[in-house]
């Protein structure tokens, strides 16, 4: 009897050594729905880890795009990207490429450890943004390292996405001649422009192109063609950090989030601006702030404004649903809160021409005074080429004209003729909430 009962004791002491033994050495996981048993990572650390850098080595980083999750991959040789941006909200999926099982960590402390086998892949669990500050962290491993994270400062989600705009097939046909009779003053202004950025063929909406150039410090102005017929939908969209668009999607976002995020803080005026191609115009969807998880709201009021370019004048239902290009001709007004002009600030005045006398007079002749002249007022932002413009203003029948501006220094010049009329150029301040007079007298010529 005693030798039975020693046979059990024995017995149930390896019992309970050998489930101690596996309870220490078994690695701990973190929930990860899908990973296999050989695979797993800890528990997030307490705090979220410090970047290890401002700016990632590898210079150019790939876009978050517009899903939950971000998928990066681990290769013998580089990592595939070797850089990606994230948003606090995006999970991280690590594809191991490679024959053999990786241990990859986050912080130089393998704060944040995990294993993938051979041609698997894991999931962290929870967002990055829980287990990452802002910047770029290594993500560090043996025998092969993964890429870099940049975890973006501000999260500006995306109101619009583009699959939700698809595009008719590509066009492939041959493309037609720039239409100027559809837009004048196109022709006059950016023609070159136009003709020299068709010949890259469509890049927009199935069958449009998308034209840019520079027009100085954080300024690219867009014209859009369309391919097929050559006409142009428009010539004066500017924006102050590019656009982001694609063939198969009518959706097209200037200042997009992914470019805005990257800076410490957001110029004043700029904002995310999302429009739709439809119907061969581009329609505005919404403006949108930095940071903001929704669209900025506008006083419903009717709003007049005036195109830039070519002087043209309609209403637009809101404030916000002025699309750039166009200015208000007069601020809106209601008897409720307040609205979101694109710009409170500009510049306004005159433009005459004189003399129109041979002789002047001695009292003066009224019908030798300086006349309005009728012309386009180009504004250059200081520091830009002049064939560059940041934007355009038509003086009236009367001379008057106006342009609503971002803060800054611009030089204005109202366009005359091959020799005459000549008008000079003048350098202003534009400060916010101020629309500053500027007045200009052009040269006959007349002596």
């Amino acid at each position: 009897m005693k030798k039975v009962l020693f046979i059990i004791t024995l017995v149930a002491f390896i019992a309970l050594a050998a489930l101690a033994f596996f309870v220490v050495r078994r690695p701990s996981r973190a929930p990860n729905a899908g990973v296999n048993p050989d695979q797993g990572g800890n528990t997030p650390p307490a705090a979220v880890l410090p970047a290890d850098s401002e700016y990632p080595a590898a210079g150019a980083c790939a876009e978050p795009g517009e899903e939950n999750v971000v998928r990066v991959e681990v290769n013998q040789d580089i990592p595939s990207p070797r850089c990606q941006k994230m948003t606090a909200q995006q999970r991280l999926v690590v594809k191991n490429k490679t024959a053999e099982t990786l241990s990859l960590w986050f912080g130089d402390n393998k704060e944040y450890a995990f294993s993938v086998e051979a041609n698997g892949e894991y999931t962290i669990p929870q967002p990055v943004g829980e287990l990452l500050a802002p910047r770029v962290h290594v993500l560090h491993g043996s025998p092969y390292q993964g890429p870099a994270v940049w975890l973006m400062d501000v999260a500006t989600p995306y109101l619009y996405r583009f699959a939700d705009y698809p595009a008719p097939d590509a066009y492939a046909g041959p493309r037609a001649n720039v239409d100027f009779e559809t837009s004048p003053a196109a022709a006059k202004i950016v023609g070159p422009r136009i003709i020299d950025g068709l010949t890259y063929g469509p890049n927009f909406a199935g069958h449009y192109t998308v034209i840019e150039w520079g027009c100085g410090t954080s300024c690219q102005m867009h014209a859009i063609v369309d391919a097929k017929t050559g006409g142009i939908v428009e010539y004066s969209l500017g924006s102050a950090f590019s656009l982001q668009y694609r063939l198969d999607s009518r959706l097209l976002v200037a200042n997009p989030p992914m470019y805005l995020d990257e800076l410490p803080e957001a110029p004043a005026g700029v904002a995310v601006e999302y429009y739709e191609m439809k119907d061969a115009r581009l329609n505005l969807l919404a403006r949108q702030a930095r940071g903001e998880t929704g669209s900025m709201v506008c006083i419903q009021v009717i709003t007049r404004a005036k195109n830039t370019f070519t002087g043209e004048e309609k209403d637009f239902s809101t404030p916000c649903a002025v699309p750039s290009g166009w200015e208000p001709v007069t601020a809106p007004t209601s008897g409720g809160g307040g609205g979101i002009l694109p710009y409170d600030s500009g510049v306004r005045g005159t433009v005459t021409l004189g003399p129109t006398c041979p002789v002047m007079r001695d009292p003066p002749d009224p019908d030798c005074a300086d006349k309005p002249y009728k012309t386009t007022v180009q504004v250059i932002a200081v520091g830009s080429p002049r064939s560059s413009p940041f934007a355009l203003a038509e003086s009236d029948a009367e001379g008057h004209y106006q342009v609503m501006l971002p803060p800054g220094e611009y030089a204005l010049q109202p366009v005359g003729g091959s020799v005459y009329p000549r008008c000079g150029t003048q350098t202003v301040t534009v400060e916010p909430g101020v629309v500053k007079e500027l007045n200009f007298s052009c040269d006959t010529g007349i002596r």
